[in-house]
């Protein structure tokens, strides 16, 4: 039976998008970045450079969603996403299906993480791209942006998502909630779960937990998909498949049986 055939005759079914897909990640390893960090004194920007450098290519994860949303429609599906580059809130998946544990650049927090509360980036600061390429074209000094501040405290604002020191979670709990409660009801229904391009960065929210899902349910099968880490583990050799593909090739390709 072949991909699609098991896509078509699951009840449900589970997807995790891993590192290989975040454009945040590529971002981070871009010339263009690396060489405007270099020309701030204060490192607090690099942040904002980086959300900068995101917004202007966001449009480079489209095609990945858009078949993504090919493949799933008309499916009982939930998506975990480690991606940090937010493309996925502009998709048109159903959004009451995702949770993205790792947070992303579109909301802000207090640095410290003592107010819970989170700010929407283009409500607390809508000068951020206009600012951000002001100052990469040389137009305006540092000491002339506007960073935000947290509005209870007057301390410095963060980025919502894990590499910020004092993350604050509350942003997904809510959505993990319903991802739990839909995963109960995936025993002994035939679940297809594909792991696209997931590492070993965050192991225990996707690679280790999918892992176990197709372990204990007898009528599931996985489908890893990594340019390297594609290996499965012993205890369900006979129940997944590694595949040796970047993800989003995969995903294209796949995309046109529909």
């Amino acid at each position: 039976m072949n991909i699609k055939e098991k896509i078509t005759n699951s009840q449900m079914l589970l997807v995790g998008l891993g590192e290989e897909l975040d454009l945040y990640r590529k971002i981070r390893k871009s010339p263009e970045y690396h060489a405007a960090c270099e020309k701030v004194e204060n490192t607090a920007i690099h942040s904002y450079l980086l959300a900068y450098f995101l917004e202007n290519r966001l449009k480079e994860n489209q095609e990945i969603y858009q078949n993504l949303v090919k493949i799933l429609k008309h499916k009982n599906y939930f998506i975990v996403s480690l991606c940090q580059d937010g493309s996925i809130w502009d998709s048109e998946l159903d959004l009451n299906r995702v949770v993205t544990p790792c947070g992303d650049l579109r909301r802000m927090q207090c640095e410290d993480g003592k107010h819970t509360e989170l700010y929407p980036v283009k409500e607390i600061y809508p000068d951020l791209l206009v600012e951000m390429e002001a100052l990469v074209k040389g137009e305006i000094p540092e000491s002339e942006l506007h960073l935000p501040v947290c509005p209870q405290c007057g301390k410095p604002l963060a980025f919502n998502h894990v590499e910020t020191e004092n993350y604050v979670e509350d942003g997904y709990l809510s959505q993990w909630s319903l991802y739990k409660k839909w995963l109960q009801g995936t025993l002994n229904r035939e679940l297809c779960v594909l792991e696209l391009g997931v590492g070993m960065a965050y192991p225990t929210v996707i690679r280790w937990p999918f892992e176990k899902t197709t372990y204990i349910n007898n009528k599931a099968y996985m489908y890893r998909v990594h340019h390297s880490l594609y290996q499965i583990t012993e205890e369900i050799a006979g129940k997944a498949e590694g595949i040796c593909q970047n993800p989003a090739d995969f995903l294209k390709e796949l995309s046109k049986q529909y």
